[in-house]
């Protein structure tokens, strides 16, 4: 059996329109956010893609502790 994700409605109707919160990041967690941006999540190696990960929990605890 494949799961499929849902489309993005499913999880925006669980959100209000706007959100306001804050994370602090290492010099390290903002370098890995910049390369993947510039560069594709593709192109980090798998160390970068852990920082990555670090990095979309933080902003998904701020979203949905």
């Amino acid at each position: 059996m494949i799961f499929q994700a849902p489309e993005l409605d499913y999880y925006e109707q669980f959100l209000p329109s706007t959100l306001n919160f804050s994370v602090t990041l290492s010099r390290e967690e903002a370098a890995v956010v910049l390369k993947a941006y510039d560069h594709g999540v593709s192109s980090l190696k798998p160390e970068e893609v852990t920082l990555l990960d670090k990095v979309l929990a933080e902003l998904k605890n701020g979203i949905h502790p």
